[in-house]
This record gives structure tokens, C-alpha cells and sequence, in this order.
């Protein structure tokens, strides 16, 4: 669906468009029904880049984001005073169980401490959430040029 908004935007020649991606996620060292506005999108192996097969060639792209747009976010957030917020970088994996490094999924190839040093490594480098579509929302917002970030 980004494709189409993408192309849609830029055939209706709108300028200094800002988008907002709203959707859940699993977070890290939170209190239930924290929002977590994204500095950055991380793989999961902490980096901020999304890696696309494009016939059969891997394409490694940024996952930088706006920057500004975080933090007026934050500070709106702060004016409504409603629920908490936080800035943080959200990991963005391939995959709903191994990936996220659940132990419930019907394949587990580690323990609970592996999980919970993974986990405390992800904290430690800026992660506070975990999903599966914020690196390629930052990707091509990136690409596209237009000013955009999750709320997850």
C-alpha cells in the first residue's frame, strides 16, 4: 500500500507531506501502553538498515528517519499528557516468534537466558520495541523523501 500512496502523492504533486505509521508492537523494559514514537529502525542485529532481495541481488537500504518529527511528536504528547511516551529505536524482524525471541512459537532453537542476553543487548542499544513492518515504512520514506516515522 505505501507503493500506491507514494505514487499517489507524488502524481497529485503534494509537497512537505509527513506520514505516521500507528500499530502495535511488543516493548522492551516498558510499562504496558507506553507509545513508543521511533528514532530509528533496526534490524536484529541492531543496525539501521532494511536488506531487500531484488532479482536475486541483495539491496541494503537505510532505515533513517525524520529526526525533528520525533521529537514534535514526543513533545505533542507531552502537552496531551494522556498516556506515556517515549523515544526509542524499534527492531524490526522477519519473523513473529525466533526472530522477536519468543519462546512460544512450535520451533525454539534457544533458552530463556539466550533470550533474555539477546534482549538485554537489544535494550542496551536503544531498542524499546519489536515488530515486523517499521524498516520498510523507513526505508521508503527515506527513498521517497517524505518526513515520516511509526507510533508503535
Amino acid at each position: 500500500m505505501l507503493h500506491e500512496l507514494i505514487k499517489l502523492l507524488y502524481h497529485a504533486r503534494c509537497t512537505d507531506v509527513t506520514i505516521v505509521r500507528i500499530g502495535t508492537s511488543g516493548g522492551l523494559g516498558l510499562e504496558p501502553g507506553t507509545v513508543v514514537v521511533t528514532k530509528q529502525s533496526v534490524d536484529a542485529t541492531f543496525l539501521p538498515r532494511l536488506e531487500q532481495v531484488i532479482l536475486g541481488n541483495t539491496v541494503v537500504r537505510s532505515t533513517d528517519l525524520h529526526q525533528g518529527l520525533a521529537e514534535e511528536l514526543l513533545q505533542c504528547s507531552k502537552d496531551l499528557g494522556q498516556f506515556e511516551t517515549v523515544i526509542g529505536n524499534t527492531m524490526c524482524t522477519m519473523d513473529f516468534y525466533e526472530g522477536q525471541a519468543r519462546l512460544d512459537g512450535a520451533f525454539c532453537s534457544y533458552t530463556e537466558k539466550d533470550k533474555q542476553d539477546y534482549l538485554t543487548k537489544a535494550y542496551e542499544s536503544g531498542v524499546r520495541n519489536i515488530e515486523m513492518e517499521s524498516s520498510v515504512f523507513a526505508a521508503m520514506c527515506q527513498l521517497s523523501g517524505l518526513k515520516g516515522t511509526p507510533l508503535v
